[in-house]
């Protein structure tokens, strides 16, 4: 399996970057990381918000219960999207997987976003980009095993109990 979660593309969003009397007030992007966080809740995450400062946009959000991160940097002429990836060892890992799927055709569909190509964190010289951020077989989602929450794992003896009439 082969996973690139950082992207390159253009998008035709008006330029959001505030400068006061040469003081960078806001750096540019936000416009474009609150188009993307608009674009996960249409596929069913829930957003927790979006903070920037010089490095760029981040944004949290979830995934059928699996919590994510992406960074969205405004270089001028194009943007730069990286989503944090989870550790591979997780039980729920492809669901980080489905994700990135969803985000590339939810993009792709998007007229404002263009030239979108993925790429692995290292961008190593030579590297050729791919049309999509992962490339191999992914089980669908009902059978990735999610993991409890801290609720889940507290209450997890108990259910396990037999009733005791």
């Amino acid at each position: 399996m082969i996973v690139k979660p950082c992207a390159e593309f253009r998008a035709d969003f008006p330029d959001d970057h505030i400068e006061e009397d040469g003081e960078i007030v806001r750096f540019g992007g936000l416009n474009v990381a609150e188009a993307i966080a608009d674009i996960l809740v249409g596929f069913g995450c829930t957003v927790e918000g979006i903070a920037g400062d010089f490095r760029g946009w981040w944004c949290g959000f979830r995934f059928e219960g699996l919590a994510l991160i992406f960074q969205l940097v405004d270089l001028g002429d194009h943007y730069v999207f990286v989503c944090e990836e989870p550790l591979r060892a997780r039980p729920d890992y492809d669901l980080f997987l489905h994700a990135l799927l969803n985000i590339d055709s939810r993009l792709k569909a998007d007229s404002r976003f263009h030239d979108l190509l993925w790429y692995s964190y290292a961008n190593r010289p030579g590297e050729s980009p791919s049309e999509s951020p992962v490339t191999g077989e992914l089980p669908p989602i009902s059978k990735i095993k999610k993991k409890r929450g801290l609720l889940g794992r507290l209450l997890a003896p108990m259910m396990a109990r037999p009733q005791i009439d």
